[in-house]
């Protein structure tokens, strides 16, 4: 769901990646070797306007977050050029409500 959803799944996907990558080391690692973080590093700028754009741009960022804490996930998101897209995301449009 997180490739190929529609953008309601897309978020939703990024949601329970969030919420599993929050609990253990584990599911980080798991998390990492599937390949989710390229996806999530996708999705944060793949929406234009909107609050769901708002939602899931945080639930990408807050799971990147997350999964940054573990070594794979670090290499996994500079591998991927993906402070860029983060940074760009904190700085220029990630809207807090």
């Amino acid at each position: 769901m997180l490739v190929f959803g529609t953008a309601k799944e897309k978020n939703k996907a990024a949601y329970e990646v969030r919420l599993l990558s929050k609990s253990n080391i584990f599911n980080r690692g798991c998390l990492i070797q599937v390949g989710v973080i390229l996806p999530l590093l996708n999705l944060l700028n793949s929406f234009s306007s909107g609050k769901k754009k708002t939602t899931a741009q945080e639930n990408a960022t807050a799971a990147l977050l997350k999964l940054s804490k573990h070594a794979g996930g670090k290499r996994a998101i500079i591998e991927n050029d993906g402070i860029r897209s983060i940074v760009a995301v904190l700085k220029n449009r990630f809207i807090l409500e």
